[in-house]
């Protein structure tokens, strides 16, 4: 479970890099202004969200089960540790596919706003 779950984390990373470009694109062909500070500004300030939310909700659990430092944990806290590394993250990484079954621009769309970004042309 553990190699599943780090395979799944680490395939997003190209795919996120390359729907930034792809939403950059998008707004300077729909709305004429490429705005890479606002998204991906907009990134980061999310994922610190979200980081600081799985943090939160990890201590949170680690604290209703028991946990103590630096002493031998019971086997809840054991499960509630592995769980957080391998299943809630196979979860996550099953979610994101299933909302990337939604994005609305296809690799066709993309090329031609490509296209019409070369060109000079907006929408």
């Amino acid at each position: 479970l553990i190699g599943i779950s780090y395979t799944l984390s680490g395939i997003d990373l190209p795919i996120i890099s390359t729907m930034y470009m792809e939403c950059i694109e998008f707004n300077q062909w729909k709305n004429g202004q490429r705005k890479e500070g606002l998204i991906l500004s907009i990134h980061s300030f999310a994922w610190k969200i979200v980081s600081a939310a799985a943090g939160a909700l990890l201590a949170f659990l680690l604290a209703k089960y028991e946990y103590i430092p630096n002493q031998e944990q019971t086997q809840l806290v054991k499960t509630v540790i592995f769980s957080s590394q391998t299943i809630l993250i196979i979860i996550g990484s099953l979610l994101s596919i299933i909302v990337m079954l939604f994005y609305p621009l296809t690799e066709a769309m993309h090329e031609e706003i490509t296209l019409k970004l070369k060109s000079g042309k907006g929408q």
